[in-house]
């Protein structure tokens, strides 16, 4: 039921920037030549497909570099996070890391702020699985927290 929700809302969300795109590219091509033909508006509307990839492009690149520069910084800080907070060491119900802080959550036995963080990691990756481009951030932020939580459980 969710995934046809999304895929729905992904579908309307991807023609409303067609729509954008074609109404901007009919602006700038009445712009550039008095007379309007769609000959011009594809030429344009092509050009801003074209920009819209290389910026998505140069975003990749530019987060790949940073996630191999510093991701064991990241890691780092997280597993010492998790320390600090005095999350359990269990894998009882580890499966992924959405449904330990899950689990964690719920548990009424934990104290309250160590429910309320566990609480905003789950909140940011759902988050970050329904945003835009969202499957992208939410793999490298999924991957970093599960290799912060492997650490944590394997060296403490």
């Amino acid at each position: 039921m969710f995934y046809t929700s999304y895929i729905r809302e992904r579908a309307a969300l991807l023609m409303t920037y067609f729509v954008v795109d074609l109404a901007l590219a009919y602006i700038v091509a009445s712009i550039l030549s008095p007379m309007v033909d769609w000959q011009s508006v594809l030429k344009v509307l092509f050009l801003i497909v074209v920009v819209h990839f290389a910026y998505d492009l140069r975003n990749a690149i530019v987060k790949s570099i940073f996630w191999f520069l510093y991701r064991k910084d990241m890691v780092t800080s997280l597993v010492n996070e998790f320390s600090r907070k005095g999350y359990p060491k269990t894998r009882n119900f580890y499966t992924s890391p959405s449904a330990y802080f899950e689990r964690i959550a719920g548990d009424s036995s934990n104290s309250t702020d160590l429910r309320m963080h566990a609480q905003s990691w789950v909140n940011q990756l759902q988050f970050l699985r329904a945003s835009s481009n969202g499957y992208i951030r939410h793999y490298f932020h999924e991957l970093l927290i599960q290799t912060a939580l492997n650490r944590y459980f394997n060296d403490h």
